[in-house]
């Protein structure tokens, strides 16, 4: 079993893949600007749908989600259909949208945009937004200069390189892109939202002796045990932009 497919095991199902809540998620739509009355809306990286259910309700706006693991969009499937959402589901990379020259009127990505890189992101999004369309994305940053190295030495080990909010800001403003709003996701969005679905996932599966199993074991264990001694130090930064 490869590592890739190590985690999809580990975590399918799980209510997040990542750190967010639907208080959070609400937050970040109540400070959108205006969006353009037309174009497509775009849930990049959307795993088993937590975000998108609420883009769907919120937006009253049909939503293409993708991502590249085919289990986590049939739960989502399963759950928009229960709910009666309008919400269509791909396969896809969040740089590989297949939209349109000035098609999109929202790019959301929350808790995905690392896996392409924030840059190649916003450049490959810039041009298929509509004029005044708006990225909205979550990415892990440290809060401030000091880097704990216990810290730093894991995220190396396992994240691209991590930059503080300012410097993720001023590489977002170089892409050609306006800010809009930006905030840092409280910790209960780990503890409460995020580490409730993952901790018992580790548990699930700690008996199993497929060596990749036991390395996402062991990783996730670690970032446990990271975030309760270091989380004061960094998080996710929830980033709004609209196109300059």
């Amino acid at each position: 079993m490869s590592l890739e497919n190590a985690y999809a095991t580990v975590f399918a199902g799980t209510p997040r893949q990542g750190p967010g809540s639907e208080a959070s998620t609400r937050k970040a739509l109540s400070l959108l600007p205006p969006l353009p009355e037309t174009g497509t809306v775009l849930d990049l990286g959307c795993g088993t749908g937590a975000s998108t259910l609420v883009l769907a309700k919120v937006l009253n706006r049909q939503i293409f989600a993708s991502d590249v693991n085919e289990a986590s969009l049939e739960v989502l499937k399963q759950k928009a259909e229960a709910a009666g959402s309008r919400i269509s589901t791909a396969i896809g990379s969040a740089d590989a949208t297949g939209q349109a020259p000035e098609s999109t009127a929202l790019i959301w990505c929350e808790g995905a945009i690392f896996t392409v890189g924030v840059e190649k992101a916003l450049r490959h999004w810039q041009p298929i937004l509509k004029q005044g369309g708006v990225v909205a994305f979550t990415e892990l940053t440290w809060f401030g200069k000091e880097r704990p190295k216990e810290a730093d030495d894991f995220f190396q080990s396992c994240y691209p390189p991590m930059t503080d909010a300012a410097s993720l800001l001023s590489r977002c403003l170089g892409c050609g892109y306006r800010l809009e709003a930006m905030f840092a996701l409280p910790q209960t969005d780990w503890w409460d939202e995020y580490y409730a679905g993952f901790v018992p996932a580790l548990e699930r599966h700690r008996h199993n002796s497929d060596p990749d199993i036991q390395r996402v074991i062991a990783i996730g264990d670690r970032e446990v045990e990271v975030f309760r001694r270091f989380g004061a130090y960094y998080g996710y930064s929830f980033v709004i932009l609209s196109k300059a």
